[in-house]
This record gives structure tokens, sequence and C-alpha cells, in this order.
């Protein structure tokens, strides 16, 4: 797995301005991207995504779909309408009372 450098990420989530930003003070759509940049970063082979884009607009939504697409090494399992994650072969979860289904 390749490890990202943490600048190379803000860089490539358009979020190199907000470096020294606490991640209270972003907006929505940043923190959606923040916290997707964050689970590449450290190269892990699976990574579980909880609706990685819900609550985002349509720009913000590309915009993280293409960080996922341009990351992903290993398996991603998103949990996410099934539309969004079909037509880019990402891997789709869903809990039922505690149980993957």
């Amino acid at each position: 797995m390749t490890i990202i450098s943490t600048i190379s990420m803000l860089e490539h989530t358009g979020l190199s301005h907000c470096k020294n930003v606490r991640a209270g003070k972003l907006s929505g759509g940043q923190r959606r991207r923040l916290s997707v940049a964050l689970a590449f970063i450290g190269g892990s082979r699976v990574i579980i995504l909880d609706e990685p884009t819900s609550g985002v607009d349509p720009s913000a939504r590309r915009s993280i779909w293409d960080l996922i697409i341009k990351y992903r090494e290993g398996s991603v399992y998103s949990r996410t309408c099934l539309e969004s994650t079909a037509s880019r072969g990402i891997k789709m979860w869903s809990v039922k009372t505690g149980g993957l289904l």
C-alpha cells in the first residue's frame, strides 16, 4: 500500500488553504472531504466509508468520489446510494440490527 503524505492529500482535496484551520471550523463539505482523505492517508488495505457524500452539494459529491476513485488501492466498502457505488466499482454494504447484509 502506498502511504500518502498529509500535504499531498490536502492539495488533492483542495484543502491546502485550510491546513491551519481546526476541523470544527470547516464547512460541512470540507469536513466530508477531510474525513475521506484521512481514511486514505495511512495506506490501509480496507477502507469502510459510511455515506461519504451525505449532505453535500453535487460539486462536493463529485469531488469526494473522484478522491475515492483516485486513491483506492485495496478494498473500499461504502454505505451509500446504490447508483454512486455500482457505477464506480465500489463494494456496497448495509447494516441491519447490528449485522452486515
